[in-house]
């Protein structure tokens, strides 16, 4: 039931009350209802500000803070960007069917069936899986179901207080240009849809979660190369998210030994309770994770961010816990997946933001690599674009990991299952995986890599101001490191990326986040011969902490 609309006051005869009356006569959510039309009686300037900018439909669909307006997620946003994609699916088909899923952020579930009677009204038909899943259970669906689309309700590792909005196409990935942008444009050509323009609410558009799990299982996690012995413990943890049970089953179908599981974390909240950020990355995020497995002698922590695209690694290593970087685990599971297959035509691929590592593992296996954009609607591309190689894995240094083609996103499950079967195979030579990246630096060469990535959660327009700034006033030193920039804007394929070339002393990447407001910086140094590993490595480590205090400054002046 609606609350009554406060007329508006003298103050806002300037500003687009048209605009706000037509968002509030469409918004079927009784709080952000209440929120904006409270704003409008009490503070009619900050009404009018939640107006003057729209979230933006780019790298990952829709991603913001939950709220009323256009620059907020809500089901009015929701329901035009449904819209706009049902319009653009159907200018290349007649009919066909998207599948729809959702995570336990909250509104989930309201924007994924709001997402489903668009389409449906559009003339598609569509289908929402019944339950929250993990994201790359959706992404193969979209695959084994034979659809034109998919849509994925989910902020992955943001803040607890956003949400998203994650669309595929019928390949079987994310979107590329140009049809983000056409559906961006799609958004802004209209207003917001009345009741009239969705189907019925009607309960035949769901479909079992269950079944569609039982699918992926089957035909990925099953299939991936491995012992199916578990010689390790581990403790896991989903971070609040909706990965547990279908990790769990996930072990159970290969023999593997339960996880033990971080029970605080266990059951999916969108409201995050004991995390800032669920982001296996971040800082303390895995702090209940190695408390536990202090206490059951665990060698081995497992974490998944809330939809399960990611994988966060530690290894308790002299007594104290090493949380592996993205890169170092991406080495691992691509060496692990080329040593168990054979023939040239197999290719792996990552994003230029990650370690050059895999190009040595590449070169080694005599097989093709292939680097890419940031984003894993690219990574994934040579499943696409080159059917007649052999795609085996693929990674980005954001715990971004696929090892099947028939899931053509991020999939932590499947890398979870690889990396227990990887580190048990190792145990059983009383070696673990860090004895294994040490083994590959002493056969490729030693490649160390850092991020450093500074929040403007206070200042987005922080982030475009930075880049600008780092392009018109570049720095001639870093440390005592001379720079040569190298701006990715000029290249023949632009982005925006800048590179800072320190010549022997190794290079820096620096490019803003597609989904945060954030500024990311990569940082990468190698030694192409070791003879000490032990010393490379306190070599490399002195030189990265040097250029990370810089890289720090830099992004923070």
């Amino acid at each position: 039931m609606k609350v009554n609309v406060p007329l508006m006051t003298d103050v806002m005869t300037s500003s687009p009350t048209d605009e706000i009356t037509a968002w509030l006569d469409a918004d079927p959510d009784p709080d952000t209802y209440a929120e904006l039309a409270d704003l409008v009686e009490r503070d009619p300037a900050a009404a009018v500000r939640r107006f003057e900018s729209r979230l933006t439909f780019g790298t990952a669909g829709l991603r913001g803070p939950l709220g009323a307006g256009p620059n907020h997620m809500n089901r009015v946003i929701v329901r035009m960007a449904a819209w706009a994609l049902g319009t653009r699916l159907r200018a290349d088909h007649a009919s066909g069917l998207v599948v729809v899923g959702f995570d336990a952020r909250p509104n989930s579930r309201e924007f994924a069936i709001d997402s489903a009677r668009v389409l449906v009204e559009l003339g598609l038909t569509a289908e929402v899986l019944d339950e929250v899943v993990p994201t790359p259970v959706l992404a193969h669906s979209v695959i084994d179901r034979g659809a034109i689309g998919g849509v994925m309700v989910t902020a992955s590792h943001n803040p607890p207080s956003d949400n998203g909005y994650k669309v595929y196409w019928g390949d079987g990935a994310q979107i590329i240009p140009p049809i983000d942008r056409e559906i961006e444009q799609l958004i802004g050509s209209r207003g917001p849809l009345s009741e009239s323009e969705l189907a019925d609410a009607d309960v035949s558009v769901m479909v079992s979660a269950h079944d569609r799990i039982d699918a992926y299982l089957d035909s990925v996690v099953s299939r991936v190369p491995g012992a199916g012995t578990t010689l390790v413990r581990s403790v896991y943890t989903p971070l609040h998210g909706v990965g547990g049970p279908t990790l769990l089953d996930a072990f159970e179908r290969r023999g593997l030994a339960a996880p033990i599981v971080v029970t605080e974390q266990f059951e999916p909240d969108g409201s995050f309770p004991t995390v800032s950020l669920p982001n296996p990355e971040e800082h303390g995020a895995l702090d209940l994770a190695i408390a536990t497995a202090e206490a059951s002698a665990c060698d081995l922590i497992l974490a998944n961010d809330p939809d399960a695209d990611r994988l966060g690694v530690a290894v308790r290593r002299d007594g104290a816990w090493r949380t592996l970087t993205g890169d170092e685990i991406g080495t691992l599971i691509g060496d692990h997946l080329l040593r168990a297959g054979t023939g040239q035509d197999r290719v792996v691929a990552c994003s230029f933001v990650s370690s050059t590592a895999l190009d040595r593992v590449a070169a080694h296996h005599g097989v093709q690599i292939r680097r890419t954009l940031s984003g894993f609607k690219w990574i994934i591309r040579p499943v696409i674009d080159e059917p007649n190689l052999q795609y085996v894995f693929g990674y980005e240094e954001a715990l971004g990991f696929a090892a099947s083609p028939l899931v053509r996103d991020k999939d932590g499950i499947t890398a979870a299952v690889i990396l227990v079967e990887l580190a048990s195979g190792l145990a059983a030579e009383n070696a673990d995986l860090v004895d294994r990246l040490d083994e590959i630096a002493q056969r490729d060469g030693l490649v160390m890599t850092r991020p450093v990535s500074v929040r403007y959660d206070d200042d987005a327009a922080a982030v475009t101001a930075l880049m600008a700034q780092l392009r018109s006033e570049p720095p001639t030193m870093m440390a005592s490191y001379s720079v040569a920039i190298d701006d990715w804007l000029n290249h023949a394929d632009p982005a925006d990326i800048v590179t800072l070339d320190l010549g022997e002393a190794g290079q820096v990447l620096i490019r803003p986040s597609g989904t945060e407001p954030k500024i990311k910086a990569y940082i990468e140094a190698t030694i192409d011969t070791v003879t000490d590993i032990a010393t490379a490595r306190s070599t490399l480590t002195a030189r990265i902490d040097i250029i990370a205090t810089a890289v720090s400054d830099l992004l923070t002046r």
